[in-house]
């Protein structure tokens, strides 16, 4: 194996374990290996880790912190994997997140750069929901960052916040965004950018500017990559990204809303079907709060923002990973069966549901008397969450009934359709 580490604040990618041995041998009886990818100074900070499978006595290129691989490399098989630098966990919404740590000796890091606090008065949750804080400590501004270690793939991701992004001082971003950190590692296998697709609220330093926030696919600097507007002064909202292998929509609506937003809550939406459409492999979610340039705010004051929840919901009919991938972060300990949205409705109202194990799964629609009108779902599901938009157009007003039977487990709700 010809094993590397790529450290932000070292240059890039370094072989391991050393110059001396840059080869590791694979154990012919079990075929397990072993690298020792800490024999340098800040070597336990690398947020990339790549090996390719190599022929005895090759010679591979010895890498002392550059920015890319060579491609000659990339005629071999290779695995690479990422990590977050920061030991600390939180839970939020149901998720597993770790909490990005960056200081005066690891260095900065991005965006920004900046440094990163990891400290429980910096971050952290209560019953109002996730809190991130840009803090000046010691003469230094730390910024704050939380990330998902597991990738979801297509579907809706909704965010949920309190507060207004339009009285942010103008050295500061709030980001939502997914990220891929094993991406841009070579010229040979295409990087996607990062796959970066952004929630982004900032007046990027322009204090008299009223466009705050953004929707971007990177890079952004390309024609019809980015869609800026005015969130205006809502103290709290929804944010919904729908992402599908042919389009993004993005969504930003007034208050803590269902999904689809309603029309009269909506601030602003774009539909994205541009060449730089990403696909699904390592991308997580991430929501950072920080400082432009890794400056002070231009009030020299500390700021808190909080984040109410997120959730990622599987798009039915849509499967970006096969099977997908059981992990424990995103997927539910419970079955549940989420009152419909609206209620009353007038034609369309939402279903959600949760499953905690693959299951054979039936939604169906009955009228007051006991009759089917409608079958939703009749599918066998994988573990996670689920919500489906039915459509009650020819029906007439009145009480109707959802059955959700997963296994054994069967539960009935009310709804009215009012027209």
């Amino acid at each position: 194996m010809a094993v590397y580490i790529f450290i932000d604040n070292a240059g890039g990618w370094w072989t391991k374990p050393s110059f001396a041995s840059p080869l590791t041998a694979i154990n012919q009886f079990d075929s397990t290996w072993t690298t020792d990818i800490t024999t340098g100074g800040i070597d336990e900070y690398a947020t990339r880790i790549i090996a390719f499978l190599v022929p005895d006595f090759f010679n591979p290129p010895l890498l002392g912190g550059i920015p890319l691989i060579p491609d000659t490399l990339f005629q071999y098989p290779y695995t690479i994997e990422s990590r977050i630098n920061g030991s600390r966990k939180i839970e939020f919404s149901g998720y597993d997140w770790v909490v990005k740590k960056s200081d005066s000796f690891i260095g900065q890091s991005g965006p920004g750069p900046n440094y990163f606090s990891d400290d429980t008065s910096d971050v952290w949750v209560d019953s109002m929901g996730l809190h991130l804080n840009i803090v000046k400590k010691d003469n230094i501004w730390y910024a704050s960052e939380v990330v998902i270690d597991t990738s979801f793939g297509y579907g809706i991701y909704r965010f949920q916040i309190a507060g207004r992004v339009d009285l942010f001082d103008p050295n500061i971003v709030l980001g939502m965004f997914t990220w891929d950190d094993c991406a841009p590692y070579s010229n040979t296998v295409p990087n996607n950018y990062f796959r970066e697709m952004d929630f982004e609220f900032s007046t990027w330093g322009d204090p008299v500017s009223n466009l705050n926030a953004q929707f971007v696919i990177q890079p952004w600097d390309r024609p019809g990559n980015r869609h800026r507007f005015d969130m205006g002064p809502t103290a709290r909202s929804t944010h919904y990204m729908t992402w599908k292998p042919d389009s993004i929509i993005f969504e930003s609506a007034h208050g803590l809303v269902s999904y689809p937003p309603p029309q009269d809550s909506l601030i602003e939406s774009w539909f994205y079907t541009g060449q730089d459409l990403p696909v699904p492999e390592n991308e997580n979610i991430r929501i950072n709060f920080w400082l432009i340039f890794g400056n002070s705010p231009l009030n020299g004051e500390n700021a808190e923002f909080i984040i109410k929840d997120f959730k990622f919901f599987f798009l039915p009919g849509v499967v970006s990973l096969d099977p997908y991938p059981a992990i424990d972060s995103k997927v539910p300990q419970y079955i549940w069966l989420s009152q419909n949205y609206p209620n009353p409705f007038n034609p369309s109202t939402t279903i959600e549901f949760d499953l905690p194990k693959t299951s054979q799964v039936t939604l169906k629609i009955f009228n007051i008397i006991g009759e089917e009108v409608a079958i939703i779902v009749s599918d066998r599901l994988t573990a996670g969450s689920f919500l489906y938009e039915w459509d009650s157009s020819g029906l007439a007003s009145g009480i109707y009934l959802y059955m959700l039977q997963a296994g054994d487990y069967v539960e009935t709700k009310k709804m009215i359709l009012l027209k």
